[in-house]
């Protein structure tokens, strides 16, 4: 199940008495749970009415007699149970907190929304998501698509007032780089970018690119990666044009390699895992990263050489010690290493002094 059921749950008034909550976009659990609160509990019975729990200090038996405590002047409590770990790794609970469980579950309180809440994927092997689900809702918080995302950019800024048309949304959403398969920016970073950007945009007219600019930075770690990604799939004119673009924009050429080399030291780490079997599932599992990114990354790694991938990484630290100590330019070194990796030539080893 998606957020967005959850988000229909409460505002049909019709929130189950038990949810788990799991996924790596907090910032949307976050505001599901405000959601969830405004809904349910009224300021006056608050300190009554609501709880927030941390799990991994909870034994079963009181997380059970926590959810069948009576609301207050209210038809229902909430509840929220963080770091609930044991639905994602074996916990040691006693027999009969463990049996007590099972049967709350079973059987839930109507007059408490317990809401749980797990960082990793449930492992169905343990049974506690299964059971939970019969009486309730099991949540995905996963990162949002292209379409839910452009959406949700939307949203944010008609909700404060500020006009925008599709072309510049799309330059707001490129700049934020949240689609990029290799990106980490989470909503909740975006979120602020777009705070700044309304205060600076209220009240004067539709959205610009130049206050755009003005606020959001270019995400050097999403821009080498795309580097890398046009170096390898040999597409040289379009990996020297980002070069020239991230030059004219003022970035820091000593960050820009050092974040280029990041991204090859992540296609060597997943090439190696290739090499040694792991499948794409493995390696996004082991690498805390997603599926899809997973599968692009093994198939670029297999398009390389794993010796000239690795004199690749080893040219990059050396450039980096190079034009740190004034030995080489920095744009002369990145031309020519995404011209090797392009033309799959080694680097052995290269003057690029001034």
């Amino acid at each position: 199940m998606a957020y967005k059921e959850f988000y229909d749950d409460f505002k049909s008034n019709a929130l189950k008495p038990l949810y788990l909550f799991w996924g790596p976009e907090t910032f949307l659990m976050d505001s599901m749970l405000a959601h969830a609160k405004k809904a349910l509990i009224e300021e006056a019975t608050e300190p009554f009415n609501y709880q927030v729990e941390n799990t991994e200090q909870l034994s079963a038996e009181a997380m059970v007699e926590k959810m069948e405590t009576l609301p207050f002047l209210s038809e229902r409590r909430l509840i929220v149970f963080k770091n609930a770990g044991f639905f994602a790794k074996k916990a040691a609970f006693s027999p009969a907190g463990e049996a007590a469980l099972k049967a709350c579950f079973e059987n839930p309180p109507l007059s408490t929304v317990a809401i749980f809440i797990c960082g990793p994927k449930p492992d169905n092997r343990l049974k506690w998501s299964e059971r939970l689900g019969k009486s309730g809702r099991v949540v995905s918080f996963d990162r949002l698509d292209a379409a839910e995302f452009n959406k949700w950019i939307a949203q944010r800024l008609k909700r404060s007032g500020i006009e925008s048309d599709d072309r510049t949304r799309q330059f707001l959403v490129d700049r934020l780089a949240y689609l990029d398969y290799r990106a980490e920016v989470s909503l909740q970073e975006i979120d602020k970018h777009l705070e700044v950007l309304i205060s600076l945009c209220s009240g004067k007219g539709p959205l610009t690119k130049a206050e755009i600019l003005k606020v959001v930075p270019q995400n050097l770690e999403a821009s080498s990666f795309k580097l890398v990604d046009a170096a390898v799939a040999q597409d040289l004119p379009k990996a020297l044009a980002m070069v020239e673009f991230l030059r004219a924009e003022g970035e820091s050429e000593v960050l820009l390699l050092g974040t280029l080399y990041k991204a090859l030291t992540q296609l060597h780490l997943v090439r190696l895992m290739s090499d040694t079997g792991y499948s794409d599932a493995d390696i996004a599992k082991r690498l805390s990263i997603h599926s899809y990114r997973a599968k692009l990354l093994a198939k670029q790694a297999r398009s390389i050489d794993t010796t000239l991938l690795n004199d690749y990484i080893i040219e990059a630290a050396r450039l980096d010690h190079w034009i740190k100590s004034g030995r080489a330019n920095a744009w002369i070194s990145l031309d020519t290493l995404l011209t090797a990796i392009s033309v799959r030539r080694p680097l052995r080893p290269l003057n690029l002094t001034r």
